[in-house]
C-alpha cells in the first residue's frame, strides 16, 4: 500500500485555509443542499421524522413511500440489515445536485436482502439524478434495477462502492428467459425505442459475486419475450471503472445498447461455473465480456479468467465482439484473457444481424484457450461477415495445446505485429542419425510421411510442395538393400529419390499450418556410394535463414537430417561434390524431446529394506511411469506385447559419492516371476535400469550397462536377499557390490537398490560423479500376465522403438546437489498455531531452522494449522515442510496479503505420498502463509520445519536494524564511513549500491547521510528494492498538549485555549532550524478539514536544547474534532526540509 506522509494532510488543509484567508474562496455550491434522512432497522421507527441519527425511520417501505428532492440524502445505518423488503426510490435529482442513497455510522455496509422471488433490492423506475454508494445488496433477482418505460433523455446516475452478490436462480422464477435474468445492475428500457433513455452514467468500485450476470442492458421483460434481442433504446455518455466480478453463471459482464462509453480496470473470473461440479446454463452462450448493439466504446485494462462453456456446450469465450445493429468502433486494449473453454476473442455477426464495423484490439494477451471447445477453440475466432477491424500488438500463447491461434475467415480484418507462442515460423536443428538406414518406422513418421516414388501419407497440418529444378530417380523398385526405405508395413523397400542437378536447388516447401512445432526427418542416401556431398539449410517464410547450412557427407549408408519446425519453412538442398543433391523421403512426427532428469544428492544413504517412503528418499523427485505418460504423451514407449498396459509405477533416484540408489513402487494387477533365487532372470516382472555412464549416446549396444531388479526371495518375497541380474550387453554378470531389497504389496511390489559407481567401470570407464555431471539413463518396468505372457515393457525413453540396448536413445540424467531454494523468509518471524502441546513444542520450533525441535498440536484433532506472518508481502518461490511423522499427509498451504482473504498455493488434499518431507514451488505475493494439516494416519499434527522461500532481493545485517515493512536501514551511526557501512551488509539474490537521497547520485565513498538510498538489484529478474538509510537521530523531540490549565489532557474541551508544546535537543554537529505546527481538524472527510493552525520556529545550535509553544482558542462545538502537532525541518511550511516526528494527535472524544 502506498504510504502518505502525515504532513501531507496538514499541507493540503493549509493550502485550503490560506485560500480562505487570502480571499480566494472556492465558489459556493449553488444548489439546495437538501434534507438528510436517517434509517435504522434496529433503532428506528417509521413514526419518527427521520431527520437525525436519534430519530431515524426504520423500514425501506417508509423510504419507498417518499418522494425526494434534489440534494436530499437517505442514509442507512452501517452494520444493519433489511430483509424481506425492497427499496423503490422516487424523485429525481440533477447531475449537479443529485439525491444520494448511502450509509452513516461506523461498521460494515448496510445490507438490503429481499429474499423475494423476482424482486429487485433497489428499483429506480423512470427516475434519474441519483447517487448510490456504500451499500451491500444480496439475494434477489436484481441488485439495482434502473427501469425506463417510455421516458427519454434522463440525466445522471452514479453508482459507487457497492458489494452485490447472490443474485441467482434462487430468486428468479424463470432465470433463462430473455431479459428476465438474475442481474447485479440492470439498465432496462422499452423495446423499439429510438433515442436515449439515460445519459451521464457512472459506475465505480463495485464488486459482484455469485450473480448470473453482473451487468445487463435490455428491454423491460414485459416488453419482450424469451427470444430475440429486439432494438432497445440507448444509454449514453458512460464511465465505468474498477469493477470486479466472480462466479457468474451466464456472463461476466454485458455491455449492450451503449454509446460513448469508457470502461477501465475491470475483471471477471470463474464465468459459467456455479460450483466445482455444476456448470452454468446459458441458452444464449456464456462469455466473459459481451459487447452488442453498442458503438464508440473503449475498454482499457481488462482481465478475464476461467470462462466455461457451461452445460449448453458452446461459446465459453473470453471477450465477444458480438456485433448487432449499429455496432461500431469498439476498442479493447491492455487486456489479459486467460483460461477459456472456447476462443479467447470472438468476433461474431450476432447470428446474422451484423458484425462490428471497427472492432479493434490492441495489446491483448490470450492464454490457455480452447480447453473444451464447443463452437470455437482458437485464440481468436472469426465468424463469417463479422465486421471489420484491426488486431495488433497482441500475444496468443497456446502453451502445449493444439488449439489454433486464428480460427475462421479473417476477411475485413488486419492483424499487425502479432506474437504467437510457440513461434509459428521457426526451425531448430536436432541431430543427424546414421544407424537406421531405411528402417524409419519405429523412430520417425508417427504423424505422416512421404516416400519418393512410393507411399505418400502426409498429415492434415502439412501443405507440401517440391520446387526448384528437380527430377526423380528410381534405383530399385522392390529392393532387398537395407538402405532402401521400407513401406509403412515393413514388407517392401523402394530405392528412389527426388534430385536437383549441380547448380540447382532442391526445395521442399512445407507449411505446418496448425502453428505447432513438429519434428521432421529427411532421409538421404548416396545410393551408389560415389562420395556425394550436399548441403542443407532451412529458411523462413520471408527468406530468413532459420537453420544454417550443414554439409552432409559419407551418407552411402543413409542418413537422417532431423529438425523441428513450425509454420511455413523451405528446406533447401544443393550439391557440393558429385552430380546430384538427393532426398529419398520426409517424415513427420511429434517434436517433444525426452527431457533431461535431475537426480539429487542425498546426505544419508537409504537403508535397503523395501521401505520406499523412508526419510532418506525425501530429496528424490518422483518419476511417474504409466501408459498415459510414457506412450500417450510421448515420454517413452511400450515395447512388445499388446497395445496397452495398466501397470503404473513411481521410481526415485538419488546419489552419493558411493553410487546410485533406486527406489520403486509398482502397481501391477498380475504379478509374474516363476524363478527362484539364483535362477536366470529376464523377461518377467522387473524394474530394469539401463545406464550409459559417460553419456556417449553411442548408437548400438556398446555403452549399455543393464540391471534387472525383482523382489523374489524369502517366504514373503522380501528381505535383503532379494536378488537381481546385472549384465552388460553381450557380456556376463558384473555384480560388483550391487544390492537390492524388496517386498510384494497388496497391489504390486516395492524395492530399493544400490548400484556402486564401480559397477559402471567394467569397460575401462573413468569418471567421478560430481554435481553437474551427465549420464545416460533409461528406466523400464516389465509387465506380464499371470501365465507368463508379455503385456509389454514400459520405458521412459525411446519413443516407440525397442532401444533397450541402444544408448543413443537413453535420457540424460544430470546429477545435482540440492541447495536451499532462494532465501528463507519465515525463520524467526511471528508464528501462531491452532493449538500447541506446550511448553515443549512451541510453534516457533517449526521455523527455528533446527530439525531437532518441532511443533506438536495439543491433541490428535484435525485439521490443525500453522500461520506465519512474514512481516511484509514477499514474492514467494517455494515451500518446504518437514513433518515429524512419515504420514501421507493431506494438507494445504495458503497465502494472504491481509490475513483474512486466503488463496490456496499448494493443494495436497488428495496426497498419497508418504512424508516426512515435502517440497513445492509456488508463485504469488503474500505476507501471511498458512499450513493446514487435514488428514494423516492418525498421528498428531506436527512440523519439524516449515520454510517459506522468496526469490526477492533480501538484505540482512548483524549491525543495523533492517525493517522490511518500512523499507529502512536504521541504527546507522551518524557519519559512518560508506565502506564500513557496506561491509556490515549482506544480500541474497541481489547486488546493491548506495545513492544520495535523490536516488540517482551514486555514492562510493565518504560518510553516510540520513536519507540515503540503498538499492538492491535482483539477480532473479525481479524489480529493484530500495531501502532508506536512517542514521541515528539528529534530534530528540518530546511533544505534548495543554488544554486550558490541564497538561496532557485526555480530550479536547470546547472554548478552551489549546497549546502545543515541544522540547528539542539538536544532536547533530550543525545548527538546525525547526518549526512546530499545531493544527485543528473538523469531522468531515477522511482525515478532517483544517479549521485553525498556529506555528513557531526556532534555530538550535549543536547540542542545544530548547522549547517551542504555539496554540489558539478552541471553538465551542468541537464534536468529532482532533488536534495534531507536527514537527518539521526548516521554516517554510509549504516546503519543509524533513518531517522530524510522527504527528501527536488529541481528539474530542
Amino acid at each position: 500500500m502506498k504510504r502518505i506522509s502525515l504532513l501531507s494532510f496538514f499541507l493540503a488543509g493549509l493550502l485550503s485555509f490560506n485560500l480562505i484567508l487570502s480571499g480566494h474562496v472556492p465558489a459556493a455550491h449553488a444548489e439546495d443542499p437538501g434534507t438528510v434522512y436517517y434509517v435504522s432497522q434496529s433503532g428506528g421507527d417509521d413514526a419518527n421524522d427521520g431527520l437525525t441519527e436519534d430519530t431515524p425511520w426504520q423500514t425501506l417501505a417508509k423510504v419507498s413511500g417518499m418522494t425526494f428532492e434534489p440534494g436530499d440524502r437517505i442514509l442507512l445505518k452501517a452494520g444493519e440489515r433489511w430483509t424481506n423488503e425492497t427499496l423503490v426510490l422516487h424523485g429525481s435529482g440533477t447531475a449537479t445536485n443529485p439525491i444520494t442513497l448511502s450509509a452513516y455510522g461506523i461498521g460494515s455496509k448496510p445490507v438490503i436482502s429481499p429474499q423475494i422471488v423476482d424482486s429487485s433490492a433497489i428499483t429506480l423506475h423512470n427516475e434519474a439524478g441519483w447517487k448510490v454508494t456504500g451499500l451491500e445488496l444480496e439475494k434477489a433477482m436484481m441488485g439495482i434495477n434502473l427501469e425506463y418505460d417510455n421516458v427519454y433523455n434522463m440525466e445522471f446516475i452514479w453508482l459507487e462502492d457497492l458489494f452485490i452478490h447472490d443474485m441467482d436462480d434462487t430468486y428468479n422464477s424463470n432465470p433463462n428467459k430473455y431479459n428476465h435474468f438474475s442481474v447485479g445492475i440492470a439498465w432496462m428500457g422499452n423495446q423499439a425505442a429510438s433515442t436515449f433513455h439515460l445519459k451521464n452514467i457512472t459506475m465505480k468500485s463495485i464488486v459482484f459475486d455469485r450473480i448470473n450476470s453482473p451487468l445487463w442492458q435490455g428491454a423491460i421483460s414485459r416488453h419482450t419475450n424469451s427470444a430475440g434481442f429486439g432494438i432497445n433504446a440507448r444509454f449514453g455518455d458512460i464511465t465505468i471503472q474498477d469493477l470486479t466480478s466472480t462466479n457468474s453463471k451466464q456472463w461476466g459482464y454485458n455491455f449492450n445498447f451503449m454509446v460513448n462509453a469508457t470502461v477501465t480496470d475491470i475483471s471477471t473470473s470463474n464465468v459459467g461455473i456455479v460450483s466445482a461440479d455444476s456448470d452454468g446454463v446459458n441458452p444464449y452462450g456464456i462469455g466473459g465480456i459481451v459487447v452488442a448493439y453498442s458503438r464508440d466504446m473503449v475498454f482499457d485494462g481488462v482481465n478475464i479468467h476461467n470462462v466455461s462453456k457451461g452445460a449448453q456446450g458452446y461459446d465459453g469465450v473470453g471477450f465477444d465482439f458480438e456485433g448487432g445493429l449499429e455496432a461500431s468502433n469498439i476498442m479493447l486494449r491492455n487486456a489479459v484473457i486467460d483460461g477459456t473453454d472456447g476462443a479467447g476473442l470472438m468476433i461474431f455477426n450476432n447470428g446474422g444481424v451484423g458484425g462490428t464495423a471497427g472492432a479493434y484490439a490492441d495489446t491483448v494477451t490470450i492464454t490457455n484457450f480452447g480447453r473444451s471447445p464447443g463452437n470455437s477453440s482458437g485464440g481468436i475466432k472469426f465468424f463469417p461477415d463479422s465486421g471489420t477491424g484491426t488486431i495488433k500488438n497482441s500475444t496468443i500463447d497456446r502453451g502445449s495445446s493444439n488449439s489454433p491461434f486464428i480460427e475462421g475467415p479473417t476477411t475485413g480484418f488486419t492483424l499487425e505485429n502479432m506474437t504467437y507462442i510457440p513461434d509459428v515460423n521457426r526451425a531448430d536443428f536436432i541431430r543427424m542419425e546414421d544407424v537406421l538406414a531405411g528402417n524409419w518406422r519405429d523412430r520417425f513418421g508417427k504423424e505422416g510421411y512421404r516416400i519418393e516414388q512410393g507411399e505418400d501419407k502426409l498429415p492434415d497440418y502439412v501443405e507440401f510442395a517440391v520446387s526448384g529444378q528437380t527430377d526423380s530417380v528410381v534405383w530399385e523398385t522392390d529392393s532387398a538393400d537395407y538402405r532402401a526405405l521400407t513401406d509403412a508395413k515393413g514388407e517392401h523397400r523402394r530405392a528412389a529419390a527426388v534430385y536437383a542437378d549441380r547448380g540447382a536447388e532442391l526445395v521442399y516447401d512445407l507449411n505446418l499450418k496448425d502453428g505447432l512445432v513438429h519434428q521432421i526427418a529427411l532421409y538421404m542416401v548416396d545410393w551408389n556410394r560415389s562420395g556425394l556431398k550436399q548441403k542443407v539449410w532451412v529458411e523462413g517464410a520471408g527468406g530468413e535463414v532459420l537453420i544454417a547450412e550443414k554439409e552432409i557427407s559419407d551418407f552411402g549408408e543413409g542418413k537422417y537430417y532431423v529438425f523441428n519446425a513450425a509454420g511455413p519453412v523451405k528446406v533447401k538442398t544443393t550439391v557440393v561434390e558429385g552430380e546430384r543433391a538427393v532426398i529419398s523421403g520426409v517424415f513427420f512426427g511429434a517434436s517433444k524431446a525426452t527431457a533431461p532428469m535431475t537426480v539429487n544428492k542425498t546426505s544419508a544413504a537409504p537403508k535397503l529394506d523395501g521401505n520406499v517412503g523412508s526419510e532418506e528418499w525425501s530429496s528424490a523427485d518422483i518419476i511417474e511411469m504409466s501408459y498415459e505418460k510414457q506412450v500417450a504423451n510421448g515420454d517413452g514407449s511400450l515395447i512388445g506385447g499388446g497395445a496397452h498396459t495398466d501397470l503404473t509405477g513411481e521410481l526415485r533416484l538419488i546419489w552419493d559419492r558411493f553410487g546410485l540408489y533406486l527406489a520403486g513402487e509398482v502397481k501391477d494387477s498380475e504379478y509374474f516371476n516363476p524363478y527362484g533365487t539364483g535362477d536366470p532372470l529376464n523377461n518377467n516382472d522387473v524394474i530394469q535400469v539401463t545406464l550409459d555412464p559417460l553419456n556417449k549416446k553411442t548408437s548400438g549396444t556398446a555403452d549399455a550397462y543393464i540391471f534387472d531388479f525383482v523382489p523374489t526371495s524369502g517366504a514373503d518375497h522380501s528381505g535383503a536377499g532379494t536378488w537381481f541380474e546385472h549384465w552388460k550387453w553381450g557380456s556376463s554378470d558384473y555384480r560388483a557390490g550391487v544390492k537390492v531389497a524388496g517386498k510384494l504389496t497388496g497391489d504390486g511390489y516395492a524395492l530399493e537398490a544400490f548400484i556402486p559407481w564401480d559397477a559402471l567401470k567394467k569397460n575401462g570407464e573413468s569418471f567421478q560423479v560430481v554435481p553437474g555431471m551427465k549420464m545416460g539413463i533409461g528406466l523400464m518396468i516389465g509387465d506380464f500376465k499371470a501365465n507368463g505372457q508379455l503385456k509389454g515393457i514400459l520405458t521412459n525413453f525411446g519413443q516407440g522403438e525397442n532401444a533397450i540396448g541402444d544408448a543413443s536413445a537413453y535420457r540424460t540424467v544430470i546429477f545435482a546437489e540440492k541447495q536451499e531454494a532462494d532465501a528463507v523468509v519465515s525463520r524467526g518471524k511471528i508464528i501462531t498455531a491452532s493449538s500447541n502441546n506446550a511448553p515443549s513444542s512451541s510453534p516457533l520450533m517449526a521455523i527455528d531452522g533446527n530439525e531437532a525441535t518441532s511443533w506438536v498440536a495439543a491433541n490428535g484433532d484435525l485439521p490443525q494449522w500453522l500461520e506465519v506472518d512474514l512481516g511484509r508481502a514477499y514474492s514467494l518461490s517455494g515451500i518446504d515442510q518437514l513433518f515429524l511423522t512419515n504420514d501421507p499427509w493431506k494438507y494445504t498451504v495458503q497465502g494472504s496479503l491481509n490475513g483474512e482473504d486466503w488463496t490456496t498455493i499448494v493443494d495436497q488434499t488428495a496426497n498419497t505420498e508418504q512424508g516426512p518431507s515435502f517440497t513445492h514451488a509456488v508463485e504469488g505475493t503474500y505476507r501471511y502463509v498458512k499450513l493446514t494439516m487435514i488428514e494423516g494416519w492418525g498421528n498428531w499434527a506436527t512440523a519439524k520445519e516449515f520454510k517459506v522461500y522468496t526469490n526477492e532481493a533480501i538484505l540482512t545485517s548483524s549491525a543495523y536494524e533492517i525493517d522490511d515493512e518500512r523499507m529502512t536501514v536504521s541504527g546507522v551511526p551518524t557519519g559512518e564511513a560508506v565502506d564500513t557501512f557496506k561491509s556490515k551488509l549482506a544480500v541474497v539474490n541481489a547486488t546493491f549500491a548506495l545513492y544520495k537521497a535523490d536516488g540517482s547520485t551514486l555514492v562510493t565513498s565518504g560518510k553516510l547521510e540520513n536519507g540515503m538510498k540503498l538499492v538492491l538489484t535482483s539477480t532473479e529478474g525481479l524489480g529493484a528494492v530500495v531501502y532508506t538509510v536512517k542514521t541515528n537521530a539528529e534530534y530528540s523531540i518530546d511533544s505534548s498538549f495543554k488544554v486550558g490549565s490541564v497538561t496532557n489532557p485526555a480530550v479536547l474541551a470546547g472554548g478552551q485555549l489549546l497549546t502545543g508544546n515541544a522540547q528539542f535537543t539538536n544532536l547533530s554537529n550543525a545548527s538546525r532550524t525547526i518549526t512546530m505546527v499545531v493544527g485543528l481538524y473538523d469531522h468531515t472527510g477522511t482525515d478532517g478539514a483544517l479549521v485553525s493552525f498556529s506555528y513557531n520556529t526556532r534555530t538550535l545550535a549543536p547540542g542545544e536544547t530548547g522549547s517551542l509553544s504555539a496554540g489558539f482558542k478552541l471553538p465551542e462545538a468541537i464534536a468529532g474534532y482532533k488536534a495534531k502537532i507536527f514537527v518539521i525541518g526548516g521554516s517554510d511550511l509549504m516546503a519543509p526540509s524533513a518531517v522530524l516526528s510522527e504527528a501527536a494527535v488529541l481528539t474530542s472524544e
